[in-house]
């Protein structure tokens, strides 16, 4: 039988691909987790993890386990996390994890409200640009619907982008994120748009949005940055021009009781909303059942 502390260190591995990471996020050594990854195997006569390149895949029988370990720290936390709610020293840590475009625009601007309403409540924003699960996140905002049938998953609103350019310059080249962003809906309006490859590319909108100011270039950036940086002027030949992104929330589906994460969760909702380009109260407000049969 598998110790229930290996659990830790198999969802460490799964989440984070290698014994580095993982041991780095558990404040052990690699050779610890090593061990327990070596040891939980043996017990099962199966291994956990297949080595796949520079990261650790897990294997058919590694995936039960790995739900299992989800499920068991999706209780535990959510049954801690309520039993420190009636405690008035206990403070709860909740992991937002969101791409870095809907932490600096969404999320930041509404942290006042958070801290203020929300006193035994610590928030930790991480940056997540690419990954389909939590990982170790409690709560997930991410591009499109998720596709585990373990997560509860909600559309709560959407980012709408538009091709920008500093007003006094001219330039007919443009700024993209870097290439694994290519196939998206954003990317691929400014390949459409301006008809040639990027001359600059950066990893997060922040930095190319500076990178913009700096060189004069032209990009498809989210109306939301452009409300805080007024230099940025709509092109003339496309300003009626426009890509949606929808803003899906989830979180694991035992969490559901978790009375703590579902005032974050609020919290959350209403930022998202309160910046977003839906339509009606009624379309925010709608469920949206996934493969699996969850919803909010």
């Amino acid at each position: 039988m598998v110790h229930w502390d290996d659990f830790r260190f198999i969802l460490a591995l799964h989440r984070y691909g290698t014994m580095t990471a993982a041991a780095a996020s558990l404040r052990t050594n690699v050779a610890t987790v090593s061990r327990r990854i070596e040891r939980a195997g043996e017990q099962l006569s199966s291994p956990l993890f297949q080595k796949e390149g520079g990261s650790w895949a897990v294997t058919t029988a590694g995936r039960a386990f790995i739900t299992v370990a989800e499920e068991f720290e999706a209780n535990l936390l959510r049954e801690e996390n309520n039993l420190g709610a009636e405690c008035e020293d206990q403070v709860t840590t909740i992991n937002i994890a969101a791409p870095p475009v809907i932490v600096s625009t969404v999320l930041l601007p509404a942290l006042q409200e958070l801290v203020r309403e929300q006193p035994k409540v610590d928030v930790i924003l991480t940056n997540r640009t690419s990954g389909r699960g939590l990982g170790d996140a409690d709560v997930l905002l991410r591009w499109g619907a998720p596709a585990s049938s373990r997560l509860i998953a909600r559309r709560i609103g959407t980012m709408s982008f538009g091709a920008y350019r500093k007003s006094t310059s001219t330039s007919k080249d443009w700024a993209a994120l870097t290439a694994e962003h290519d196939g998206s809906p954003i990317s691929q309006l400014g390949f459409t748009l301006f008809g040639r490859p990027p001359r600059l590319r950066a990893g997060i909108f922040d930095h190319k949005v500076m990178a913009m100011r700096e060189t004069g270039l032209a990009g498809i950036v989210p109306d939301a940055i452009r409300k805080r940086e007024p230099w940025l002027e709509p092109l003339p030949e496309h300003a009626a021009t426009r890509t949606n992104m929808d803003i899906w929330c989830a979180y694991h589906g035992s969490r559901r009781g978790d009375a703590t994460l579902q005032r974050v969760i609020s919290w959350v909702i209403k930022a998202v909303t309160s910046t977003s380009n839906q339509g009606t109260e009624s379309d925010q407000n709608s469920s949206v059942h996934l493969p699996g049969g969850r919803q909010f």
